[in-house]
């Protein structure tokens, strides 16, 4: 992870843009899991359709692809993207949109994957596309892969529910200075407390 230019004296304002991601995380997370359970649900199984289903899914991100080349495989390339800061703030829209989705459409063609990855690289689009906004409004030039890393935790923490183990996991695959841990730490806490406030006391429709 690139952090040769941050210090500790910068942890109080990482983990203030940590903490303010949170709602951003919690709503994405939830969309995460709700359109993989949908996904799931619908699967294609044991069907002469399955095959073709999942070469028409493979075609459809072979085509995407060609515009963002991040999108294929289980998401490592869009994790080296934002660690990188090779993420523009159109392709952090379209990686966060479109990662989710494409893997919901493979699901649903009868695939099987894991969704540890392309959850954690749904969650670096976003804490990418959090932090060029804020850089590109306030003519700023905030560290991105911090609060890429941070987005990755927070959306983590609502799918796996575990927000203590996403930050230190987000904190493993980077290996970055240890202070650091509490920025993702923060990015956990925050999009999974807001998840138990809502749990607790839910929204009532009229």
């Amino acid at each position: 992870m690139c952090s040769s230019d941050l210090n500790a004296h910068e942890s109080y304002r990482l983990i203030g843009y940590a903490l303010a991601l949170g709602p951003v995380t919690l709503l994405l997370g939830l969309a995460f899991n709700r359109l993989m359970a949908s996904a799931h649900h619908g699967a294609l199984r044991r069907s002469w359709l399955l095959i073709p289903a999942v070469a028409a899914a493979g075609l459809l991100v072979g085509i995407c692809s060609h515009w963002w080349p991040e999108l294929p495989g289980n998401g490592k390339s869009i994790l080296t993207a934002a660690l990188a800061t090779g993420m523009t703030l159109q392709t952090a829209v379209a990686v966060m949109v479109l990662k989710p989705v494409l893997t919901a459409v493979f699901l649903r063609a009868g695939a099987v994957g894991g969704l540890l990855t392309p959850a954690l690289a749904t969650g670096a689009a976003a804490g990418t596309l959090f932090v060029l906004i804020i850089n590109v409004a306030a003519g700023t030039n905030f560290h991105v892969p911090a609060i890429s890393m941070a987005g990755a935790a927070g959306v983590l923490a609502i799918t796996q529910r575990t927000p203590f183990w996403a930050a230190i996991f987000v904190w493993e695959l980077g290996r970055p200075p240890l202070w650091l841990g509490l920025v993702f730490l923060a990015g956990a806490l925050s999009a999974y407390g807001l998840l138990l406030l809502v749990e607790r006391f839910p929204l009532k429709r009229a």
